[in-house]
């Protein structure tokens, strides 16, 4: 059931890949325009060449081995000589005999019956060395007219094969070793020949029958495991022997040497000679039992014949040998022995063909040496060592089995049935695989003829004639580009031909042909127009045009003369489309008239002209023309080569401009001064100018004509790249502020002491962009040192060896070789030059370490609190601070005074050298404003939340425990300082914490916010009658001041009399006042509400006299109005105001939220 559903998901899984197919073939079809049956037919085409590609191979396999089976018949000497000297000998005696014997058989007068090598069959005999195969060949006593050609005289043993000629068999007797290999690779091969050789001469029938022998005191003496091991041995030869004539034959097992079973030869002395002739053993049945049982079936059928035999003896004569009664005991102790050597020799397993099993024979050839009973072994008083034999050599039971035996069954040959099904199967394949290749034969010229067809009509759609110029350059630009879009899909569908043409091959020709015309007629028209307008630009060109367009009228001419270079030497469209394009854009800057188009149009016309032109002539031709052109430009003394700048920057492709972010990462800067460095100053740059001067040079007829100017603008260009390079550094040196992102922040700083770090990095690149300049006089001072830089670390990187320490560490420590060549080269003998480089490197080594001591600033912004702690109070007293910003600031320091610095000239390579110390000094200080303001939100933000405006001033800057005067004297001390003016924030190396200006402020009007802090302020409050206009209908008739205080609240009743109040005004005790103003029928109030309402009350009577007016009171308007009182004057005298008016004057305290500008 398993293998039926392993075929049927097979078979339906092959039915899906062949629909896939189809279907794929189908889809390709519609896309490329094939008939419908194109597809099926390529599918029945492949199949057929698979199978015939299989049949093919099948053949030729056989092929190589009746090559392998000739080359063994007829080896010549010198492939005998060239065989390993041991061998030499069995393989010209193997080839003598084979062809001896073929020979003696072809001539023989047996071939009056047929076919000589078919006439007789053929019987094998194979066995272990020393089995008794020839003895028992030539015991049997056959009848063997061709004595001289069979078994070698003379010689023990077989060599290879002995061929026996009876008068009805044929006999070959192998070597032992071809059954149980010796030399286990070469008896193997020597065995895989004798299989050729017997293939190549007898195809129809190679073999009838196949002998093994086995001794039979091997079957007695030997171990189970080695007869298993023989059997199996002897297995793969007969396995090799079937599937090598691919049919199946009958083997028979001989169990020669029974002489050695006692009871036999008294057998053989019993019996008659008549009787020795025959076969002593069984057949065993067709197919059908187990080969144990069938074996065991055989064996006990013997022993019952023996039983029979010696009791017919027994009774027949007189004085019987012991020995005789023991015969079949002694046959039966071989049955453990030879069932084991049977069943490793015929048993059936999934891997080969089962042999056919034949038959069971016993026989003795030669009778010599002591026969021992195995049945009375350890009786030591009846064992008594054995008998000895009479020696002699009469063929037991042998004769028969070779003249009668055998050749009856030679009709069991059978074909194995896998042989039948391969043969058939290969027949069956290779005629539909010559019909399926025939069908696709025919079907592929049909489609080729189609798709020629096909590939004209297509053509023809659009252009029914050759076209023709009108003279309109647009309209033939215009038409010219139709017809050469045409012509590439022509070429391309050519180009993209999947299935063999057939030999139609009339649209190539027809491509070709007009390809010819093409190029006529672009000669004619827009290439000749092209030129005649580009001499003319040429003509024109002069100082004042830009280096834009001189760049492209030389670009134009250098890259036409290349691509026509390239186009001479063979290069095909891929190569020339890959190559750099003259620009044609030059139309538009001398011609505004021009279109872009047009320009775009002769470029692309002008590559397939070049690409499909024939004319060599013609190449050469426009060649030399694009030269003068050349040279013709450089011959103008108005025009300087500093266009060559200009024309790197936009042409450039592998040489990309340098910007920031390639040191500092991508994404990491932001703001307007991220430009990047032209690509033209850098080192890909010059080399791309360089190499485009020396094309220019090249191409002209006189190159020394542009020297002069080629030297003018190398001085030039070396100014420019050391400007730009220059203002480049000092951006570097700035790009610190415009990183705005935490974690790019946090990464750059811990890797500041790294010579990977942006700044060292920069200034590698710096000395290697700009080493063209070396051996150049004037430098500025800051390229040398960066060489010097360079040349030092690269000393210490060749002879690195402290692995441990950190890399500028041991660079420096390793890099005192280098610093020695970098300051000027100097000699041995120079002993204060050896010193400077000593001290140089001892001070590199300080300023690594300070920026290793820093690190650790980057963990959090605690650390660098702590770190910027110990860093700021020092700042005028740095020789008494450890901090390592200073370390780092002096070596920086000593080093200027050690390499000799020259002043300003150097200032960009010490800004980016000093640029670690920079940076990190102000992400310590941001960082450390970052803590400070977090601490400021704790320690004083947070604890007046719920403090009432009240009292804020006395929390805050109460004298003991103000919480202002706790921050000043603590978290901040270490950061801001105090003069005569106010509060300040250190400077140290010239930074400083970034405390805002806020804060300071707010700090200076502390002794203000001090003054709040008095106990009371006396007060003294004189009253003056009231009065109003002369004219009111009524005066008031008294004024009451009410001062609500928290311990009482004072009044002071004003009945037109003269009356005064003294009071203790705290701003803490004190709140609202209210002036009441009494007439006969209402009561006029005004109030000051509040903690203020008393500095209300004295700022609006501070000059004495207070005027109020009817819209001061809009609830009693009316009655006012209705009295006639326009202005009521209320007096009062005040003493002790003034302290309390400027508290007024005071703006209410407001306390800053943000007092550092963490990152700004």
């Amino acid at each position: 059931m398993k293998r039926f559903l392993f075929v049927a998901l097979m078979a339906l899984l092959a039915l899906i890949l062949l629909a896939a197919a189809l279907v794929g073939l189908y889809v390709l079809g519609q896309r490329l325009g094939w008939p419908w049956w194109t597809g099926p037919v390529i599918l029945c085409g492949l199949f057929g060449l698979i199978l015939g590609a299989l049949l093919l191979k099948r053949w030729l396999i056989r092929r190589r081995e009746e090559e392998f089976v000739k080359r063994i018949i007829e080896q010549d000497e010198a492939t005998i000589a060239a065989a390993p000297a041991k061998e030499r000998p069995q393989l010209r005696d193997l080839q003598e005999r084979w062809r001896q014997a073929i020979e003696i058989l072809r001539t023989s007068r047996i071939r009056q019956h047929g076919n000589p090598l078919y006439v007789l069959p053929w019987y094998l005999v194979m066995g272990e060395a020393g089995s008794g195969k020839t003895t028992a060949i030539k015991s049997a006593r056959l009848a063997t007219p061709l004595t001289d050609v069979g078994p070698a005289q003379g010689i023990s043993g077989t060599r290879n094969c002995d061929w026996w000629f009876c008068e009805d068999a044929i006999i070959l007797d192998t070597a032992g070793r071809y059954a149980i290999p010796v030399d286990e690779e070469h008896d193997k091969e020597e065995w895989r020949k004798f299989l050729s050789l017997l293939v190549k001469y007898r195809k129809r029938e190679p073999l009838n029958g196949l002998v093994v022998t086995i001794a039979a005191d091997k079957l007695l003496d030997a171990g189970l495991d080695k007869l298993v091991e023989e059997g199996r041995g002897i297995r793969a030869r007969v396995d090799e022997l079937m599937r090598a004539i691919g049919a199946r034959i009958p083997v028979y097992v001989l169990v020669t040497k029974t002489d050695k079973i006692l009871g036999l030869a008294e057998l053989a002395e019993a019996l008659p000679d008549k009787a020795l002739e025959g076969a002593m053993g069984q057949v065993v049945p067709l197919p059908g039992l187990e080969i144990g049982e069938a074996l065991e079936g055989a064996l006990d059928a013997i022993s019952e014949q023996l039983r029979t035999l010696r009791c017919r003896i027994v009774l027949c004569r007189e004085g019987s040998p012991s020995g005789l009664l023991l015969l079949p005991g002694e046959v039966d102790a071989l049955r453990s022995g030879l069932l084991t050597f049977a069943r490793a020799l015929f048993a059936e397993n999934p891997y080969q063909e089962t042999p056919l099993c034949r038959g069971l024979y016993f026989s003795s050839a030669r009778q010599e040496g002591i026969a021992r009973s195995q049945l009375l072994q350890g009786l030591s008083t009846l064992d008594q060592g054995g008998r000895q034999l009479r020696a002699g050599e009469k063929g037991l039971f042998l004769r028969g089995l070779f003249a009668r035996v055998l050749p009856s069954d030679r009709g069991l040959f059978t074909p194995l049935a896998a042989f039948l099904r391969r043969r058939r199967l290969s027949e069956g394949l290779g005629l539909l695989a010559w019909n399926l290749v025939m069908l696709s034969l025919c079907g592929l010229l049909t489609a080729s003829f189609l798709k020629n067809k096909t590939a004209l009509e297509d053509f023809t759609e659009d252009f029914s004639l050759v076209p023709r110029l009108s003279g309109d350059i647009e309209q033939d630009l215009l038409l010219m580009d139709r017809f050469r879009i045409e012509l590439v899909r022509m070429g391309e569908r050519d180009s993209d031909w999947w299935l063999p043409r057939m030999g139609l091959t009339q649209s190539l020709q027809v491509e070709k042909d007009l390809k010819l015309r093409f190029c006529a007629l672009l000669e004619e028209g827009a290439l000749g127009q092209w030129d005649r307008q580009f001499q003319d630009m040429l003509a024109r060109v002069s100082s004042s045009d830009s280096d834009a367009v001189v760049a492209k009228l030389a670009e134009h001419l250098v890259r036409r003369a290349k691509l026509i270079d390239a186009k001479l030497k063979g290069a095909g469209h891929a190569q020339l489309a890959a190559m750099p394009q003259p620009t044609y854009e030059l139309l538009q800057v001398f011609s505004p008239e021009a279109l872009s188009e047009e320009a775009f149009l002769v470029s692309g016309l002008a590559l397939a002209w070049l690409e499909w032109t024939p004319d060599q002539a013609s190449l050469i031709q426009s060649r030399t023309k694009a030269r003068e052109q050349l040279t013709a430009i450089a011959a103008k003394s108005n025009v300087s080569l500093h266009w060559l700048v200009s024309w790197a920057n936009e042409t450039g492709l592998d040489g990309q401009p340098i910007t920031l972010e390639q040191f500092w990462g991508l994404g990491s800067l932001h703001g307007h001064d991220n430009a990047g460095l032209p690509s033209a100053f850098t080192r890909q740059g010059k080399t791309r100018i360089d190499a485009f001067l020396k094309e220019i040079q090249a191409s002209l007829e006189r190159p020394q004509d542009l020297e002069p100017r080629r030297v003018e603008f190398e001085r030039w260009y070396a100014d420019q790249c050391l400007l730009a390079w220059e203002s480049f550094a000092g951006k570097a040196a700035r790009a610190r502020h415009q990183i705005t992102d935490a974690d790019r922040r946090k990464d750059l700083a811990g890797g500041m002491a790294s010579m990977s770090s942006p700044y060292f990095t920069l200034l590698d690149v710096m000395a290697e962009e700009l080493g063209f300049l070396k051996g150049k006089a004037g430098l500025p001072g800051w390229v040398e040192l960066a060489w010097r830089l360079r040349e030092a670390k690269l000393q210490a990187q060749r002879q690195e060896a402290d692995k441990s320490a950190p890399v500028v560490v041991r660079t420096v420590r390793e890099g005192e070789q280098g610093l020695e060549q970098a300051l000027g080269k100097g000699s041995g003998s120079d002993i204060k030059r050896i010193e400077a480089v000593r001290a140089a490197s001892k001070e590199l080594e300080a300023y690594a370490a300070a920026l290793e001591q820093i690190l650790p600033v980057a963990t959090s912004s605690a650390v660098a609190y702590a770190v910027a702690a110990d860093f700021y109070p020092y700042s005028t007293v740095q020789h008494e601070s450890k901090s390592p910003f200073y370390a780092a600031a002096n070596s920086i320091s000593k080093l200027k005074s050690i390499l000799g610095t020259r002043g300003a000239a150097e200032q960009p390579f010490w800004d980016l050298a000093s640029g670690p110390l920079q940076y990190l000094l102000d992400y310590t200080s941001q960082e450390a404003a970052c803590e400070l303001q977090t601490r400021w939100e704790e320690e004083v933000l947070s604890q007046i939340q719920s403090v009432p405006e009240s009292k804020l001033g006395k929390t805050l800057f109460e004298p003991s425990a103000g919480l202002v005067w706790k921050f000043l004297n603590g978290s901040a001390a270490p950061f801001l300082g105090q003069n005569r003016r106010g509060h300040f924030a250190k400077v140290a190396l010239g930074s400083s914490l970034p405390v805002s200006g806020e804060f300071l402020a707010f700090l200076s009007r502390t002794k203000t916010q001090e003054q709040m802090r008095l106990p009371s302020y006396p007060l003294t409050i004189n009253a003056q009658p009231l009065d109003v206009n002369s004219d009111a209908q009524e005066e008031p008739s008294a004024g009451i001041l009410n001062i609500q205080c928290a311990n009482a609240t004072h009044r002071l009743e004003n009945y037109n009399y003269p009356v005064s109040m003294s009071l203790d005004w705290a701003p803490d005790v004190c709140g609202d006042v209210s002036l009441d103003i009494k007439f006969s029928s209402f009561t006029l109030t005004k109030r000051y509400a509040g903690v203020r309402g008393v500095p209300m009350f004295l700022a609006d009577f501070r000059t004495g006299v207070r005027r109020f007016t009817p819209n001061d009171f809009p609830d009693n308007k009316a009655s006012l109005e209705d009295l006639g009182v326009r202005e009521i004057t209320v007096k009062y005298q005040l003493e002790g105001s003034v302290p309390i008016l400027k508290l007024q004057a005071v703006k209410p305290l407001k306390v800053p939220e943000v007092i550092a500008q963490c990152w700004r």
